[in-house]
């Protein structure tokens, strides 16, 4: 017997989401380690520069305008980029995701940073060409359809 017939066999599946499943049950997505969003910069710690050179990259790549952040968890990297753009819009797919973004915009002081809640596979709220760049950091591989998910952003 082929494994997922065996597990079809005996369990009662429900289809489900990322989303459902992990990230509006998650109190941090990234179990709160996010440099300069949950923890102080260390300059000892390697992840910690492997942050700051993936944040460059985005703006790098994206400018500093006005951005968008497809599917941000904790605020990353909507959060780190805010101090060097003009604006930044979260999209984010889990209600409680939003919330947490929300959250940490708040108590770190960014006040260029707006969070949404747009459930996965839906249409986008804006106009074409309404950002300078767009940021997505693991997300689009999470989305239902990452093809229409891409072509919609």
């Amino acid at each position: 017997m082929e494994v997922f017939e065996w597990i079809e066999q005996h369990f009662a599946l429900i289809e489900c989401t990322t989303n459902k499943l992990f990230y509006d049950e998650m109190e941090s997505q990234s179990f709160r380690c996010l440099p300069i969003i949950y923890e102080p910069f260390d300059v000892n710690n390697r992840a910690h520069w492997r942050d700051r050179g993936a944040m460059f990259d985005y703006l790098h790549s994206c400018g500093d305008g006005k951005l968008m952040d497809f599917g941000p968890g904790d605020g990353w990297p909507s959060l780190i980029v805010a101090p060097y753009v003009k604006e930044v819009v979260g999209v984010e797919g889990a209600k409680r995701r939003e919330r947490v973004c929300r959250e940490n915009a708040e108590r770190l002081g960014v006040s260029n940073a707006s969070f949404i809640h747009v459930e996965p596979g839906e249409a986008l709220p804006f106009d074409n060409e309404t950002f300078d760049g767009v940021m997505a950091a693991s997300s689009l591989e999470q989305a239902p359809d990452a093809k229409e998910s891409l072509r919609e952003v």
